[in-house]
């Protein structure tokens, strides 16, 4: 005989992923909501559980709906288009500079930021055939070393294990919604000397000009309304509800525009 739930002693995101998992995603969003409003807090678990309902519910309203009641007592900050510079202390902590050289002594410049507190996100022809001891990740702080590279199930992306213990982690959306003309934000790093954190970040605005499929990715791409300087390569894209929807692949269209991955991380 199955074991029942332990409920009284459950979390409202146990509570939640228990439904999630019995595919009952209805239920699972309602008991999310019902406390969250009820005692207005929320942690960016309970809150992702939430969206990923409404993902599975196909539920593009609701899906914004809920973003814009409790994305900040989630603690999920929205960037303002208008005052871009204002939006990078927010998202810093979590994008590092990739540099080094190979054996070869061909040297690498791109952008990475962190998925988990020892793991960052980097584009895997960035630093294709390059070893762990030849990459250098520097942050705002420091510059440390790579002691893994571990491939992606989707073989664009790479995730390069730190050294060292990481200060943030950047928030992943869904790709599922996007749609043509809408506005992101791409912060990431150009090449320039000094190299060092404070003298190479930057962040620009673009917007998604074509959605289509490409032989050399499985899933459908986005394209940009413009070219992307290549330090970005690897750069998150963040739509303009400050969730990553994918990252810049340094790939160039014949109309000399970059294109975007769609990439999101399992919940």
């Amino acid at each position: 005989m199955e074991n029942k739930p332990d409920f009284e002693n459950m979390n409202v995101y146990e509570m939640g992923k228990y439904y999630f998992d019995l595919g009952e995603y209805k239920k699972a969003k309602g008991i999310i909501e019902e406390c969250i409003k009820k005692y207005q807090v929320s942690d960016i678990n309970t809150f992702d559980l939430m969206l990923s309902c409404c993902i599975k519910l196909e539920q593009k309203d609701e899906y914004l709906r809920i973003h814009k009641e409790y994305s900040l007592i989630s603690g999920l900050h929205e960037p303002d288009l208008k005052y871009l510079d204002r939006y990078l202390p927010v998202i810093e902590d979590g994008l590092f500079i990739i540099h080094g050289k190979n054996k070869k002594g061909k040297k690498f410049f791109g952008t990475g930021f962190s998925i988990s507190q020892n793991s960052i996100l980097a584009f895997n022809k960035l630093i294709e055939g390059v070893e762990p001891g030849e990459i250098l990740i520097t942050g705002k702080f420091r510059t440390i070393g790579v002691k893994e590279i571990i491939y992606n199930k989707d073989e664009n992306f790479i995730e390069l294990i730190a050294d060292d213990l990481l200060k943030k982690t950047i928030h992943f959306g869904h790709p599922e919604f996007t749609e043509l003309g809408e506005n992101i934000v791409l912060p990431g790093f150009i090449k320039k000397a000094p190299l060092n954190f404070i003298n190479c970040l930057s962040i620009l605005k673009a917007s998604i000009e074509k959605i289509e499929k490409d032989s050399s990715f499985e899933s459908p791409i986005f394209i940009l309304d413009k070219k992307i300087k290549p330090g970005f390569t690897g750069s998150p894209v963040i739509n303009y509800l400050g969730s990553v929807i994918g990252v810049i692949t340094g790939e160039i269209t014949k109309e000399n525009k970059s294109a975007v991955l769609p990439f999101t991380v399992d919940r």
